[in-house]
């Protein structure tokens, strides 16, 4: 982190054309001046809306504002490490202790109840899309080495990306919201959110946080990370319902299967890499097909047939489709020859 400090203040007082003079053309970025005013700016719209809708003083507002700060720069760090060494990035870890975090700060601060509770989501989402882009983006500057791309360029067209998608994110969020709800009857599973609201309204409520839960929690996954279980695979099982757990585990075992269709261990390695693009594509299509049917839900035409998706034989099709899916994606990964 200290590093990355020191060389974003060097890079700040020497931007411009003499900064870039002599570097490959793909070894340019945006100077760090509209980096870091870009920066401060988001962080200064976030704080006003804060203070706007969910802040009772001024206070509160600073507070709010210098969490989201600096949690966005230490943990976009972490978590741009992560993906640099691992290829993945637990963004729903460093978000729940953000709220943790954030929650205790803030409930010192007088807020409590439901203005509370949204308070400190708002903060969450903030840092969980920070967390998402930074992510997202450092894989694709793995892709951009690769390939010879611009990063400068990449940089721009990533904040018109931002941007756009930003406004397609909470549309699909209020459509789904309007066809089918998150709560109640037939509502949509939420098991993230449902996990993050369960913690933060104890506190906002007036109870306090559970703290020997939160370090037994801690020290299990520091037993299983000694135990070479990856801690997050496990939690993720732990707290997602079955009904998402099944065909996440069925999906494993297919990977597996993949990536041990030979002897050989280069040939496996394409193998899983063109397994997991189609699986992408299946997961793509699954969220398209239910956008396009919350449109449909709307507009009043529903082919759903809630009485006979009941019956064993809507059961019995629904396995014999999945698993022949599973099939396709075992005998298109495993055709691939090595070159």
């Amino acid at each position: 982190v200290g590093r990355v400090i020191r060389r974003a203040a060097s890079d700040l007082f020497t931007s411009g054309p003499a900064s870039s003079a002599g570097l490959l053309r793909t070894q340019q970025d945006l100077p760090m001046s509209q980096i870091v005013t870009g920066t401060l700016a988001m962080c200064a719209l976030f704080t006003l809306f804060f203070h706007v809708t969910c802040s009772q003083n001024i206070t509160q507002t600073l507070l709010a504002g210098a969490i989201i700060l600096i949690f966005s720069f230490l943990l976009s760090v972490v978590g741009i490490s992560s993906i640099a060494f691992t290829g993945n990035e637990p963004v729903s870890g460093m978000t729940i202790f953000m709220i943790i975090v954030s929650a205790v700060f803030m409930g010192n601060a007088g807020m409590s109840g439901s203005s509370g509770i949204i308070a400190i989501l708002l903060m969450a989402a903030f840092l969980c899309s920070t967390l998402a882009v930074a992510g997202n983006f450092m894989s694709e500057l793995k892709v951009a080495y690769l390939t010879g791309a611009t990063p400068k360029k990449m940089q721009q067209w990533q904040i018109l990306s931002i941007i756009v998608s930003s406004f397609i994110a909470v549309g699909v969020i209020f459509l789904l919201d309007h066809a089918y709800g998150y709560t109640g009857s037939g509502a949509l599973a939420a098991p993230q959110a449902n996990a993050m609201a369960a913690i933060v309204k104890p506190m906002m409520d007036g109870g306090a946080a559970p703290w020997p839960l939160y370090m037994a929690g801690a020290f299990f996954a520091f037993l299983l990370w000694m135990m070479k279980v990856p801690p997050l695979a496990f939690a993720l099982g732990a707290y997602l319902p079955m009904e998402i757990n099944t065909p996440v585990l069925i999906g494993g075992l297919v990977s597996y299967f993949v990536s041990h269709s030979s002897k050989d261990d280069a040939l496996n390695a394409l193998r899983l890499s063109e397994g997991s693009t189609v699986a992408s594509g299946f997961v793509a299509g699954g969220a398209i097909g239910s956008l396009i049917s919350a449109v449909l839900h709307i507009g009043g035409i529903d082919w759903f047939l809630k009485d006979w998706v009941v019956t064993p034989g809507a059961t019995y099709l629904g396995i014999v489709a999945y698993l022949v899916m599973c099939a396709v994606i075992y005998t298109v990964a495993c055709k691939v020859k090595k070159v």
